[in-house]
């Protein structure tokens, strides 16, 4: 077995034909096929289900097979990026990911301080869900991902927290309920709201909190964009609650009043976070250092 190999062989069960592979690595076809039975040639067993002109469906062994190759390969990768580091300061990569959150109010001071510093590295930033960023995490696909969550504890990964990060009410200016400064849960009952996505973390809080209290809210829409809800609430459509950092400025502008969410107990932290086996490379050293100088307010 070497890395080659492997390399086809993942290639193989993710392009599913050989002349795709021979294509991405610049090889000829027969090469492909050559590794792939050398590959096999190691062990009693098939690692595809019939021959490779056929179907390239994975038998149990292969599947095993596979999901240890991707941990190799990553890990191949990792260490490559880690010896470029260390042998030329000031290269390098950072593979990060975001909740949307952090990436739209929060990082953009510390990933332009970072750039400053290492401005021929290579910076990668994915803005995904918390739950899609920590499972990458946990198969080492990225470096560290910056996430809003409420209560982050894992036994893979290390998270620190940077800042509180609460969720808030945010009403028109004009919304009669801004005459009130501490609501209560019966404010709530069958006002017109517009809400976060299913399945994202504020929608799973704000959900726990109306079930809780027995809210009987008017959903108005549902929306996957923070500005676009804030934007909805301008507009007198409803009212809605988000990150109390994502509209500072509207509320300094008087574009937005917020208020603080009654008997709602569930805290939301941003933490920064990366594996405990990960190896913490110079460059990834240096970004936590430029992280948390960030006021974040």
């Amino acid at each position: 077995m070497n890395i080659q190999q492997l390399t086809i062989f993942v290639s193989v069960v993710e392009l599913k034909t050989l002349r795709r592979v021979a294509e991405q690595l610049n090889i000829q076809q027969p090469t492909v096929h050559f590794h792939l039975k050398k590959l096999e040639q190691q062990y009693p067993f098939p690692l595809f289900k019939s021959n490779y002109s056929k179907t390239l469906a994975l038998t149990n062994e292969g599947t095993a097979l596979y999901q240890q190759a991707k941990q190799i390969l990553m890990l191949v990768d990792k260490t490559n990026r880690l010896m470029e580091e260390y042998s030329e300061k000031r290269t390098g990569s950072l593979l990060l990911g975001s909740t949307y959150t952090p990436a739209t109010y929060m990082i953009l001071p510390a990933l332009r301080d970072f750039k400053r510093r290492y401005p021929n590295a290579h910076l990668s930033v994915e803005v995904k869900p918390a739950t899609i960023l920590l499972k990458k995490i946990r198969n080492f696909e990225i470096d560290m991902a910056i996430v809003s969550y409420s209560e982050l504890m894992d036994k893979d990964i290390v998270a620190e927290k940077l800042v509180k990060d609460d969720l808030q009410l945010i009403l028109n200016p004009n919304d009669p309920l801004t005459k009130k400064q501490n609501l209560t849960v019966k404010d709530f009952n069958n006002q017109p709201f517009i809400l976060h996505e299913k399945g994202s973390l504020s929608r799973q809080l704000i959900d726990e909190w109306v079930s809780e209290n027995n809210i009987h809210l008017r959903e108005l829409m549902e929306l996957s964009s923070t500005e676009t809800m804030k934007e909805a609430v301008k507009n007198e459509l409803g009212m809605a609650i988000v990150s109390e950092s994502c509209f500072i400025e509207e509320k300094r502008k008087g574009e937005l009043v917020s208020r603080v969410l009654p008997a709602f107990g569930l805290n939301r932290h941003i933490y920064i976070t990366y594996h405990k086996k990960q190896i913490v490379t110079p460059i990834m050293k240096d970004f936590l250092h430029i992280l948390k100088k960030q006021p974040f307010r």
